[in-house]
């Protein structure tokens, strides 16, 4: 009997202890299984359609959204190691992005919604490297998941969100 309950009892302390994704500030299975099933959710290679899913999601959470706007979405060659670039960062009446179609189309689809979003962050919420949390920072990473890309457009989204000068550190 002894035997048995230590047979059972280590495990459990072992790997308890052993953090998961559920232990984050917040629950975002919702959300993954929102875009890994969502029928509707937009094709990579339809700019546009992204931008405009962006735009929708910024509506969700309460960001204004300029009445009239043009979307200029562009693919043409950008510098080496350049996958995507904001151009129209402080001019509410545009977003203006440039994609560079090679370097788009070898990413893993997870980090193409990460870059867009993420120069949208300059573009359409007018941030700069460093504003907006893990999802404006300046390095890529190699890979992101559908985990990383939520958990950081939500702590985007609510960094935005705060009142103009009441930072919390």
């Amino acid at each position: 009997m002894k035997w048995l309950i230590i047979i059972f009892l280590i495990p459990t302390l072992l790997f308890s202890q052993i953090p998961s994704k559920e232990d984050d500030e917040y629950d975002f299975s919702y959300m993954l299984e929102e875009m890994e099933n969502d029928k509707n959710f937009v094709d990579t290679y339809d700019l546009k359609g992204m931008i405009n899913y962006f735009i929708e999601d910024c509506k969700k959470h309460s960001i204004s959204i300029p009445n009239k706007m043009t979307i200029d979405a562009t693919l043409t060659e950008l510098a080496k190691g350049t996958i995507a670039h904001a151009l129209g960062m402080e001019d509410d009446s545009i977003i203006h992005i440039e994609i560079d179609p090679d370097q788009w189309h070898k990413a893993q689809i997870e980090k193409r919604w990460y870059i867009l979003y993420h120069e949208l962050g300059h573009d359409f919420l007018n941030l700069r490297h460093g504003e907006g949390g893990k999802m404006m920072y300046n390095i890529i990473e190699r890979n992101y998941t559908w985990y990383d890309f939520v958990r950081d457009k939500e702590t985007m989204f609510k960094i935005v969100k705060r009142e103009p000068y009441s930072y919390e550190y």
